[in-house]
């Protein structure tokens, strides 16, 4: 049996539907079981341990370019966008 983890390792791509399913309030390990992948991290900043705390995660879709954006503030989602998903 896999664990969530294999899983998160063999799916590099991420479809529109899935990126459809992420709700502002959820937290980054959600949003990676929707995806069933991790994301890049691409910016943080504030103090980490605080609701301050921004990060910025890009996820990769098939088509040349294709990419979530997720922003997280305190381990929730507050904001996302998307790029030539399908």
């Amino acid at each position: 049996m896999m664990s969530s983890d294999d899983i998160m390792n063999q799916q590099q791509y991420i479809t529109l539907d899935q990126f459809n399913q992420i709700e502002e309030g959820m937290t980054y390990e959600d949003v990676k079981q929707i995806l069933q992948t991790s994301g890049e991290l691409q910016s943080q900043s504030g103090d980490i341990d605080s609701n301050a705390n921004i990060k910025i995660y890009t996820f990769s879709g098939q088509a040349k370019d294709s990419k979530a954006v997720v922003m997280l503030r305190g381990d929730k989602v507050i904001s996302k966008s998307n790029i030539g998903l399908e």
